[in-house]
């Protein structure tokens, strides 16, 4: 949304279940990261307009990283491949992230 919240949608019923504000300014991309039985399981990578990657736990509904900075301008894209996060924006960059456990890193 435009209004920098995630929602979240249930799909059977067609109705929003949760929202959450993350950062300032709109959110562009969405990224789910996928659960491997760790604490990380279910967290959302966002892009946003501020040129930060955030990385949101979806069960404590609450920021766990936010990689400021991430890019010169607004993060456009996310996309995830194997182990890594792609990530790519209006600077006319594409960037390779790593996946750890403990968030993401350069």
């Amino acid at each position: 949304a435009q209004d920098a919240t995630l929602r979240v949608m249930d799909l059977p019923e067609m109705m929003q279940s949760r929202c959450f504000s993350i950062g300032d300014l709109a959110l562009s991309s969405l990224q789910i990261l996928p659960g491997h039985g760790t604490s990380s399981d279910g967290n959302i990578v966002a892009g946003s307009f501020d040129n930060s990657i955030y990385v949101f736990s979806s069960e404590f509904g609450n920021v766990v990283q936010q990689v400021r900075g991430a890019h010169m301008d607004a993060v456009s894209a996310l996309s995830l491949c194997g182990s890594s996060l792609v990530t790519g924006s209006w600077d006319a960059l594409v960037k390779l992230w790593a996946l750890t456990p403990s968030g993401i890193s350069n």
